[in-house]
């Protein structure tokens, strides 16, 4: 558990960490040898966070509207304990996620977490798009609304739960409020 605790972080620069150097200092063996043992645990780790993900039921509504109204859109997200981008792919896939939206950026594909700058410009580069033109939607504000701020887009606060009362920008309650908000 000691061991396991000492992984329980990110890089202070936001560097992408892969779960398999952590697991690899954790249990002290080498995977590299054995990249189907190396996959394995990844799908154990991952396991019980698939199993209870779950898709909010205005996101694929929403995504659709988007796109009717010719809104280029991309999932930007980070994955927790540097897990494989591949596993999170997948996921995405099983969730109908992928398909709603122009593309998919996850840390592991960039090597970088978000707020870091180059995960937003990535995703930027994919979509054609310039930081004026982009709207950031995320629910955490340092890694969604600061990071997405510092390289020129403007962010736009998920609030769900009503968890940020203090926040002053631009906030929805749930993904339906976002193409109301994009003609503000």
């Amino acid at each position: 558990m000691a061991a396991a605790g000492t992984e329980n972080r990110e890089a202070s620069d936001y560097r992408f960490t892969p779960m398999i150097g952590r697991l690899e200092r954790i249990f002290q063996l080498s995977l590299a040898d054995d990249p189907a043992l190396a996959a394995t645990i990844c799908e154990r780790f991952l396991a019980p966070i698939f199993a209870v993900g779950r898709v909010y039921d205005d996101a694929l509504p929403a995504l659709a509207q988007l796109r009717e109204a010719g809104v280029r859109t991309a999932i930007v997200s980070n994955a927790p304990w540097g897990s494989p981008p591949e596993m999170w792919h997948e996921e995405l896939r099983r969730l109908r996620l992928s398909d709603a939206v122009d593309t998919v950026v996850l840390c592991g594909d960039v090597g970088w977490r978000k707020p870091a700058p180059d995960i937003f410009r990535y995703a930027m580069s994919k979509l054609g798009c310039e930081p004026a033109g982009c709207v950031f939607v995320g629910d955490d504000l340092r890694w969604d609304v600061e990071g997405s701020a510092a390289v020129g887009m403007r962010p736009l606060l998920i609030d769900r739960d009503g968890r940020h009362p203090d926040y002053k920008g631009q906030r929805v309650a749930d993904l339906r409020g976002i193409l109301a908000a994009l003609r503000r």
